[in-house]
């Protein structure tokens, strides 16, 4: 029961359920927003958190020895490579064989349960287990675009479901800037995806529509681009 108190979230707040927008508090919410003056919205309540800080926190905190009472620290690692998994005469994994990629020095981790948490890379890692195995994993490029100018009020956010070619785009009021995504592009797994230029040219030319500003582009301050999993029914 302690332990059960202890992984309680800490937070008392809590975001309403959706609710309907009339054609009034829309034009009086986004008053410089094109093609609204007629339309009816929806409003939706989300969270914002900073992921990265999130992930950061999340493993420094797995990793200390009663963090949670009774809990046993885990052992971390950074610049690891998989390179292979060990089985014994059952066919069932054992350990794993691992490599430093600052050192180049290899070993190997034993374990009774290896979990494939690898997103994109997911195939990679199910073939290094079985290499007979289907691919199940559809890699998509989403690109994110980062705009110097406020368009929306603070703690506000839209999104846009009509685009030219019907895929979503979302703009969200952050940290005093304007964020626009994404795109869902079929590409292949790979590190460090760079962002391809067609992609923003259709996050900022469905926003002209959305806003009137011929010169979006000019405002660009930042974009990067991510590649998420999509995982095949069967």
């Amino acid at each position: 029961m302690y332990m059960k108190e202890m992984l309680k979230t800490s937070f008392s707040e809590s975001v309403s359920g959706p609710s309907m927008v009339s054609k009034f508090e829309m034009r009086r919410k986004f008053p410089n927003m094109l093609g609204v003056k007629n339309k009816w919205g929806v409003k939706i309540h989300e969270v914002q958190i900073n992921d990265s800080r999130q992930a950061l926190q999340s493993l420094l905190t797995c990793s200390i020895d009663n963090y949670i009472p009774g809990m046993k620290g885990a052992t971390i690692a950074n610049y690891t490579e998989l390179l292979n998994f060990k089985k014994d005469s059952e066919g069932k994994i054992v350990s794993a064989v691992l490599k430093d990629k600052l050192s180049g020095k290899e070993f190997v981790v034993k374990s009774k349960i290896f979990v494939n948490c690898t997103g994109v890379h997911a195939d990679t890692v199910r073939k290094l287990a079985n290499p007979e195995c289907k691919e199940r994993i559809i890699a998509a490029r989403g690109a994110h675009v980062t705009f110097a100018k406020e368009y929306l009020n603070e703690n506000e956010a839209i999104i846009i479901p009509q685009t030219t070619d019907g895929r979503l785009i979302f703009v969200i009021s952050y940290n005093g800037k304007t964020m626009a995504g994404t795109t869902d592009v079929k590409t292949h797994p790979h590190f460090g995806p760079s962002t391809v230029e067609e992609d923003v040219d259709f996050i900022c030319e469905n926003l002209k529509a959305t806003f009137g500003d011929e010169d979006i582009k000019s405002k660009i301050e930042a974009s990067w681009t991510g590649i998420r999993p999509l995982v095949l029914a069967k």
